[in-house]
């Protein structure tokens, strides 16, 4: 047998934690009823060496019952709001960063619009890896909880119910899948552009370049094709909270932008209204415009800079907009206008700076919304996000949109 290479290439240790992400994922969607899908997450998410300990609770009346280690003492009501999972219920999903480096994260999962269960991890360790594996289970296990529960022992044989399930089972193994690739992919572009600005002047660095990376675009490309294909229409949509939404990304990413002086400044007010999405196709959307704009701040020069975040409602609180500006190297207007013809028509990759604003566009628009980006040599990109409120995502009343056209012409 062939000895291995001194100095051939290994896997990326981190692949077979997404390996095992998608056996996990596999095993929850065999599981019969919310009790073995809870007790299954917990024994899936302990696999991992970075989870300290995991509970697992079903809303049962006013208590969280622990279905993770069922029999012991671990019942929590839900009164008992110093307990970090009874929180959860309330705020949806928390996270608390202890002074040893530890983490915990809590989260309500399952139902609509009411959570039916809640998951309480600590992690020993924090990173941006081991906070996208942990969410991605508590996804799949939430999409799952959403589904009606055939219960055997009343004998339920509605062949349509259960073939629902298969259904959202599927699409939901399609989700994690895809998901998982794309976060790979992700880190395959980041790490690239990482060479071709360090390496970039060197020719056979820069032919090599010029195939690989638009490769990998017309991956990521297939890869939201077949999703488009697989998902039902309307799959996934529910009322979302932005400021949330947001922040789910933004401690993603964090841990890979401030090691480079790139730092987040956000202004986002409790208190504004939901917009119906699908949260995860709308997470990509700041996902693509955080990544440009750290690129564009990367391209600037070494000491860093900001990324600042304002959501707000517009002037007649039917609408939310979301602004992200940085403080990159900005762009003239010859590659704004190339910008902005990528991000609405598709075409050849003008650099670092367009990289997925084509898809961030098609988000935007298959959720009513829309977008601006403007731009300054030396100073900055500023890209302003425009979402409708929940309540009139799908009735805008031919009134409202006389109205926008003149607020268009006027300004």
């Amino acid at each position: 047998m062939k000895k291995r290479r001194k100095g051939s290439l290994r896997l990326d240790p981190r692949l077979s934690h997404f390996r095992r992400n998608i056996s996990s994922c596999l095993k929850l969607y065999h599981a019969s009823g919310a009790e073995e899908t809870l007790r299954v997450l917990a024994v899936e998410l302990k696999r991992h060496e970075f989870v300290a300990s995991v509970r697992t609770y079903l809303l049962v009346g006013n208590a969280l019952v622990c279905m993770s280690e069922p029999g012991l003492a671990h019942d929590l009501s839900v009164l008992n709001q110093a307990q970090p999972a009874v929180l959860a219920l309330f705020k949806k999903r928390i996270t608390i960063s202890h002074s040893d480096g530890s983490v915990e994260l809590a989260a309500a999962i399952g139902g609509s619009p009411a959570p039916t269960a809640v998951v309480h991890v600590v992690l020993a360790k924090a990173n941006a890896d081991a906070l996208l594996l942990v969410w991605h289970l508590f996804q799949a296990a939430s999409v799952l909880l959403r589904v009606p529960q055939v219960g055997v022992e009343q004998g339920v044989t509605d062949d349509g119910l259960a073939e629902r399930r298969t259904v959202t089972a599927r699409e939901g193994l399609y989700s994690t899948v895809i998901h998982e690739i794309k976060n790979s992919l992700a880190a395959i572009l980041a790490h690239l552009d990482v060479l071709r600005l360090d390496r970039g002047g060197d020719p056979l660095v820069a032919s090599h370049l010029k195939v690989l990376i638009p490769q990998v675009h017309r991956l990521a490309g297939i890869l939201d094709a077949a999703w488009t294909f697989a998902r039902a229409p309307g799959e996934g949509v529910e009322a979302v909270d932005v400021g949330e939404n947001i922040n789910v990304v933004v401690e993603l990413v964090s841990y890979h932008y401030r090691p480079s002086g790139v730092e987040f400044e956000l202004d986002i007010p409790e208190a504004l209204q939901r917009v119906t999405a699908n949260p995860q196709r709308l997470q990509q959307v700041w996902l693509n415009y955080f990544n440009n704009a750290f690129h564009a701040i990367r391209t600037k020069g070494p000491e860093g800079g900001k990324i600042r975040v304002k959501a707000r409602h517009e002037s007649d609180l039917r609408r939310l907009s979301v602004e992200i500006a940085d403080t990159g190297a900005g762009m003239d207007e010859k590659t704004l206008a190339l910008v902005r013809e990528i991000s609405l028509r598709g075409g050849e990759s003008a650099g670092t700076f367009a990289t997925g604003l084509r898809e961030s566009a098609r988000i935007l628009a298959e959720h009513g919304g829309g977008f601006e980006i403007t731009s300054e040599p030396g100073v900055g990109t500023t890209v302003r996000v425009h979402l409708s409120c929940a309540e009139v995502q799908d009735r805008p009343s031919v009134e409202t949109q006389e109205q926008q056209s003149l607020e268009k012409e006027e300004s």
